[in-house]
C-alpha cells in the first residue's frame, strides 16, 4: 500500500514538474511574442510620426499676407506680411475658440523652441474677441514673445481654422509653410516638430 502511494506521489510530482516546465516555456514564448509585437508597433509609430511631420512640411497656408492687418501688443496696426521681418519666424496660432488645455500643453515646447532660436523669432498670433484677454493670457503664463491679435473671421476661409486645436507654422519672406497641428495626447509629435525646426536653423 505504501509502495502504491509512493508511486502515485512520484507520478504526481512528475506530472506537476512537467506542467510547470511546460507553463514556463509557454510564458517565455508569450513574452517573446509580446516583445516582437511591441517592437513592430514602435517601428510603425515612428514611421507614422515621420509621415505626419513630412506632410506638414509640404503644405502652405493661403494667407492674405498683403492685406491682412494685425493689432500689436502696443496697440499699433501692422501687416501680416511684415511679421517675418529679416529672419524666419515660428508662429503659434491660438484663439479663444481653441481648447485651453491644448494651448497650455504647448507652452513647454514654445520655451524649448525660443531657448534655441530666440524669443524674437517666436510669434503668438491670436484671435481673441477682447485683446485684453490675450494680454492677460500672455502675462499669466509669463510668455515673453511678440504677440498680435486679429479678428476671428479674418481667417475663417481656412480649413485648419475649423479645428479646436492651436497650430504652428513658419513664415519667411511673406511665405508660410511647415504647418503642424499638435495633439495634446501625442507630445512626442510636437517634440519631433520642434527639434526639426531647431536643427534646420543650425544648418
Amino acid at each position: 500500500m505504501k509502495r502504491i502511494l509512493l508511486i502515485l506521489l512520484l507520478a504526481l510530482v512528475i506530472v506537476q514538474s512537467y506542467a510547470i516546465i511546460s507553463l514556463s516555456k509557454n510564458r517565455k514564448q508569450e513574452r517573446l511574442k509580446l516583445k516582437n509585437k511591441i517592437e513592430v508597433l514602435t517601428t510603425t509609430k515612428k514611421v507614422l510620426f515621420k509621415k505626419i511631420i513630412n506632410t506638414g512640411l509640404s503644405v502652405s497656408i493661403p494667407f492674405d499676407v498683403q492685406g491682412q492687418l494685425l493689432e500689436s501688443s502696443n496697440g499699433s496696426m501692422v501687416r501680416l506680411m511684415d511679421l517675418s521681418g529679416s529672419s524666419p519666424k515660428v508662429v503659434f496660432r491660438i484663439s479663444d475658440r481653441h481648447c485651453g488645455e491644448c494651448i497650455l500643453a504647448q507652452l513647454p515646447f514654445l520655451k524649448k523652441l525660443s531657448d534655441s532660436i530666440g524669443k524674437e523669432n517666436v510669434v503668438i498670433l491670436g484671435s481673441y474677441l477682447n485683446f485684453k484677454n490675450l494680454k492677460i493670457f500672455m502675462t499669466v503664463n509669463k510668455l515673453d514673445y511678440p504677440y498680435y491679435n486679429l479678428p476671428s473671421e479674418a481667417l475663417s476661409y481656412l480649413d485648419i481654422e475649423m479645428q479646436s486645436s492651436p497650430y504652428y507654422f513658419e513664415m519667411e519672406k511673406q511665405k508660410t509653410g511647415n504647418i503642424f497641428l499638435p495633439e495634446k495626447e501625442l507630445p512626442e509629435l510636437t517634440d519631433i516638430y520642434i527639434r526639426g525646426i531647431i536643427a534646420n536653423r543650425k544648418i
